[in-house]
């Protein structure tokens, strides 16, 4: 079975949410009100790959969310959250990678100039660079999101990017869990896709 790196998870479940803050914030006029991350409807997903050939996709749930009237997003990603689908799996990234850790964080500070509203039903495409901060680490991060405004009182924000996740000091972890499941190699560099539902 595959191990995937819970500080990989993290640090792309970060730059996901600080893409798709960005993008709410360009399609619904933040500059005038704030908006709330729908914790029910958004997801992160991260995607492992060991032995360079098998790839798993797991999820991480957000704790918190919101973009400010002044257009700074910030997006906190449950670490405690990760889902792989196996429980063994689950306990050994808690334990061997997110360790005391319980969050990280994602966030952007939004140009006035992209904050434009979308008409209801159109979709925007940005590429913003974030910042995640996870084990004490900070990385910026590029990532490329899309944007749909949905019965003018939500915004869908879908995106994805690669991270490596050695930048926020994972590459221990990582090779623990490599370890311990008996695998020849487990890939630092994490495919993350997401997508995060705001509303007013």
């Amino acid at each position: 079975m595959k191990l995937l790196s819970l500080g990989s998870i993290r640090r792309f479940g970060a730059c996901c949410l600080i893409g798709a803050f960005a993008v709410t914030a360009v399609t619904t006029a933040l500059a005038d009100v704030p908006w709330e991350l729908d914790l029910a409807e958004s997801e992160l997903g991260l995607t492992s790959t060991k032995n360079s050939q098998i790839s798993e996709r797991h999820t991480l749930r957000f704790s918190s969310g919101n973009i400010s009237a002044g257009g700074k997003a910030r997006v906190e990603v449950d670490l405690g959250s990760i889902e792989t689908r196996i429980p063994i799996r689950n306990e050994r990234m808690l334990k061997f990678l997110f360790g005391s850790e319980t969050s990280a964080m994602v966030s952007v500070d939004l140009d006035t100039e992209m904050i434009v509203p979308l008409a209801n039903g159109e979709t925007r495409s940005l590429s913003p660079t974030v910042l995640i901060t996870a084990n004490n680490h900070e990385v910026l991060l590029p990532v490329t999101l899309s944007a749909t405004v949905a019965d003018g009182s939500k915004v869908r924000v879908s995106g994805s990017g690669e991270l490596d996740v050695a930048a926020l000091g994972y590459r221990a972890g990582i090779e623990m869990l490599r370890e311990i499941a008996g695998l020849k190699s487990i890939s630092l560099n994490v495919p993350i896709d997401f997508v995060l539902v705001f509303h007013d």
